[in-house]
């Protein structure tokens, strides 16, 4: 999960190589409009967003827990836009 982590924390390049498009890690940390429009502020594009600030990382961080809601989860993936990732 670190190396999932990591590839996002470098918008998608692994090894000097682009994986993902140019700017889609910024994309999956962005709220969904559909989940804007019903005031829900916790999803993303394939990503959970601490978009209430209710887990114990910074509000800019996002998750990535799986199958599971983020109050289920085990251990959730964590991403900040900014430093390292880790889990919760």
């Amino acid at each position: 999960m670190a190396r999932l982590g990591n590839l996002y924390l470098q918008d998608g390049v692994w090894n000097g190589e682009r994986i993902l498009p140019e700017g889609y890690a910024k994309f999956v940390g962005t709220l969904a409009p559909a989940w804007a429009a019903d005031k829900r502020p916790y999803y993303g594009a394939f990503f959970w967003i601490n978009g209430l600030g209710q887990y114990p990382v910074p509000r800019d961080a996002y998750l990535h827990v799986g199958r599971r809601r983020p109050d289920h989860a085990d251990h959730p993936v964590a991403r900040p836009r900014r430093g390292t990732p880790w889990t919760l």
